[in-house]
């Protein structure tokens, strides 16, 4: 089929993000940061987090690190409203607890009488969420959490419960000896997965002067203000939504996810038991040696959703590259499904995705890359010389290859049965 070139985007200025409140969540961020210690990065992608709407956001990392005193905060913080309810949207995961102890609550008094009559729990509806020790599940709880972050809604026995747009935060200890395997589409559905480490020397002495010298307040979560409702929140999140995500911005994202393919073989449809010729491949050094396992695109749609969110935070109403770059290690480590002795090499697989996929992948190849991207755009357009430069770069690159391929596929081969018969189909009636 041939491919119809995109059409240009010149957003109109009424449509870009307004930031009203953006001053606000700087100061709340500046309030919990005063408190609560970590390394740069990893302050700037929780904040991040908090910006990106209907996102679930793992933190893994061992006992006594913050996890759940930053998640409390934020709720104090950006979500006063729900903070101050009686029953807070928190379920704390135990491996004996089933949907009915964590999303459902059944009414025993009435069931006494033959009535059976079910409600949702908090945690299902609110626009603030909290998943303690998300691996101490079941596979019966697991596959309930599945439905509420993939489809928003939880359904009983044909009633559907659905949640309010949210944020929603899990927290996990890896070493934990009570932790359960979390199944791989659970894993797919969580938008991203950063690690809280023990703070250093300096962190710890900023906290515990805080604490105990300068002020008596063991508790974080007790000194921090209430600034923001789930109301005021959810214009955030609508605003996030405005920022503007360049075509080339997308289609960039598409040669990472061609990165991983296979130049010969569609792995993705093939059985377990096939094996590639991977030790003989020409291309035996590209990132797709790396990995066993190929998945969909849900990443990507992760790191657009948290790209735009760190664009929003920093004032700008478009998405840049470096938003991208920033948010990828935390929305695609956990989608990896690496080699055994890849996955060695490595102490998490975050620091794979910053060292062999960003430095030394798409950093190296960013320039043939952006050529690429703007040789395929103008070719769709009929440019034939801008073709031919495509057709020069691919000798270069591996994933321009696979882009190239496509670009012939799409432009030269002719309609089959099928095509013509869609293409001959005319706008559907009102």
């Amino acid at each position: 089929m041939k491919a119809r070139a995109p059409e240009s985007q010149t957003p109109q200025t009424s449509n870009l993000p307004t930031f009203k409140y953006r001053p606000v969540f700087l100061a709340g961020l500046r309030n919990i940061f005063s408190w609560w210690k970590a390394d740069s990065e990893t302050k700037e992608m929780l904040s991040i987090a908090l910006l990106a709407k209907n996102s679930v956001v793992l933190l893994s990392g061992t006992y006594g690190v913050g996890k759940s005193t930053f998640i409390e905060s934020v709720m104090k913080v950006f979500f006063s409203d729900i903070y101050e309810q009686q029953v807070k949207p928190i379920a704390r995961i135990r491996d004996t607890l089933t949907e009915f102890d964590v999303l459902l609550y059944i009414d025993i008094a009435k069931l006494r009488q033959g009535i059976e009559q079910v409600e949702p729990r908090p945690i299902v509806t609110s626009p603030f969420k909290f998943f303690n020790e998300l691996q101490r599940g079941n596979p019966r709880l697991y596959n309930s959490l599945l439905s509420l972050f993939a489809e928003k809604e939880v359904e009983y026995r044909g009633r559907v419960f659905k949640s309010k747009p949210f944020i929603a935060f899990a927290d996990r200890n890896p070493h934990d000896v009570s932790s359960h395997e979390i199944p791989k589409a659970l894993w797919d559905r969580i938008d991203a997965h950063l690690y809280i480490r023990v703070l250093d020397i300096t962190e710890t002495y900023e906290l515990l002067t805080s604490k105990y010298v300068r002020t008596y307040t063991p508790r974080i979560v007790d000194a921090l203000p209430k600034l923001l409702t789930s109301d005021k929140m959810l214009e955030i999140w609508n605003d996030v939504d405005k920022v503007v995500v360049p075509e080339a911005i997308t289609l960039f994202l598409s040669l990472i996810a061609g990165s991983f393919t296979c130049a010969h073989v569609d792995r993705s449809v093939t059985e377990p038991r096939y094996r590639l010729p991977c030790e003989q491949c020409q291309y035996r050094g590209e990132l797709c040696f790396k990995v066993r396992e190929i998945w969909g695109t849900r990443w990507a749609e992760s790191t657009i959703k948290f790209a735009k969110a760190r664009a929003w935070l920093y004032g700008r109403p478009m998405v840049q590259l470096e938003d991208v770059l920033f948010v990828l290690p935390y929305t695609l480590n956990h989608r990896l499904v690496l080699r055994p002795e890849i996955e060695a090499a490595y102490p998490n697989k975050i620091e794979f995705v910053k060292q062999e996929v960003i430095e030394k992948a798409i950093k190296v190849k960013k320039d043939v890359w952006i050529k690429a991207i703007k040789a395929y755009l103008a070719a769709l357009n009929g440019d034939e010389n801008a073709k031919r430069e495509l057709e020069q770069l691919a000798e270069r690159d591996v994933v321009v290859l696979k882009l190239y391929r496509k670009l012939k596929e799409e432009t030269e081969q002719p309609y089959n049965g099928f095509e013509k018969l869609l293409a001959s189909v005319g706008g559907g009636t009102q």
